[in-house]
């Protein structure tokens, strides 16, 4: 169980330093988001993925077809990226 929660939060925090860290996104994402903690880790940004991942999993629970069309939505979004063949 450790050991998946520690997965959990590394893979949380290799997305977030890709996505802040990023000199071409500094201009779209606020100030207040990359904040990091003396660790190195942004702080206000795992938060940020805390509020997103617990939107889409309420949405999901509250609404009886929304895990379909959240699917659908990711598999375009990804064929919008270009990082599979089929759409």
């Amino acid at each position: 169980m450790i050991g998946q929660f520690a997965i959990l939060i590394l893979s949380i925090d290799a997305l977030l330093r890709m996505l802040l860290d990023n000199d071409q996104t500094k201009e779209f994402i606020p100030e207040k988001l990359r904040k990091q903690n003396k660790y190195g880790a942004f702080s206000n940004g795992i938060w940020l993925v805390v509020i997103l991942s617990g939107a889409i999993i309420l949405i999901q629970t509250v609404m009886p077809g929304a895990a379909s069309v959240l699917q659908q939505l990711t598999i375009r979004f990804v064929c919008l990226c270009g990082i599979c063949g089929y759409s």
